[in-house]
């Protein structure tokens, strides 16, 4: 209960989101820009998140399907954190 944290690595970034409703579902879209660090390297982050706040899973998941068609974006199956920590 008395160990000192020690920061081990660091994401910052600017985040820009908007509210999106298709239907009865609502999600937040936010794009987030920074930089992930750990030690003395880092690595850019550029990132698009939608994120389901209420309504149907179902159209959420279609509507996320289509801003990914259209946009032509590649899933990121890894957090901020994880991709900071494996720098």
């Amino acid at each position: 209960l008395h160990a000192e944290l020690k920061e081990i690595c660091t994401v910052s970034f600017r985040r820009c989101a908007v509210l999106l409703q298709e239907q009865d579902t609502v999600c937040e879209l936010a794009l987030d820009k920074g930089e992930l660090r750990r030690e003395s390297r880092s690595a850019p982050l550029c990132e698009i998140e939608l994120e389901w706040i209420a309504g149907s899973e179902e159209v959420f998941h279609a509507l996320a399907a289509d801003l990914a068609d259209y946009l032509s974006l590649t899933p990121e199956p890894e957090s901020k954190l994880a991709r900071a920590m494996k720098l």
